[in-house]
């Protein structure tokens, strides 16, 4: 649980946050979901995660550009209850593609559990990076932004820690859809990201 990895909280760590975005309305059946936003359940529930953390310095918010991740950090802010930068941003929800086009026609056809059972299977994913690369790209990305002792946090999507989880040390979600639940995901101090610890939200 989140509540417990904070216990090693220091004002003198950096610690990184990646989470996933909080509760959302159904994708529809053939669409990519970009545009379905949070349920009214998990705007209540983002505040509360805020709630939770209002006694530790939170740096930043660093989100994809997908609304409900935006809403998301919008929404821990207002649990919060202090001003913290919200930074939308298109490099970190792509970090994984390598051709658009490629990615988006395999995803159309296979889906994104179709691409998850590439990743643990280590089968290239015409588009998308492998495991290695995408280590590199995901803990350089995190180690950089997490720039300041206290708690950065991203809000990304499940397939996306998945991915970033497997890479790092060959976990995986079984089954998939029950795995990275919705505000949860891994936690690491000071760039130590092959030592992160995964936590499911406990709401």
């Amino acid at each position: 649980m989140l509540d417990t990895l904070l216990q090693s909280y220091s004002e003198d760590n950096r610690i990184s946050l990646l989470i996933r975005h909080s509760n959302r309305y159904d994708i529809p059946r053939g669409t990519d979901g970009v545009d379905v936003l949070l349920t009214e359940e998990g705007k209540i529930n983002a505040f509360t995660f805020g709630e939770k953390l209002s006694n530790y310095r939170i740096n930043k918010i660093i989100t994809t550009t997908v609304k409900r991740c935006i809403e998301t950090a919008e929404c821990i802010v207002n649990g919060y209850g202090k001003n913290i930068e919200i930074i939308p941003s298109d490099t970190f929800g792509k970090l994984h593609i390598t051709d658009w086009q490629l990615a988006t026609d395999f995803l159309n056809t296979r889906g994104y559990d179709g691409w998850y059972q590439n990743i643990v299977a280590d089968i290239p994913t015409p588009g998308i990076c492998n495991s290695n690369q995408y280590k590199d790209l995901m803990t350089n990305f995190l180690v950089e932004n997490t720039d300041s002792a206290g708690i950065t946090i991203f809000v990304s999507h499940d397939v996306l820690i998945a991915f970033y989880h497997y890479a790092l040390n060959f976990t995986t979600y079984t089954p998939f859809s029950e795995g990275v639940g919705y505000l949860s995901g891994l936690f690491f101090k000071n760039g130590q990201a092959e030592s992160a610890a995964q936590f499911q939200n406990n709401r």
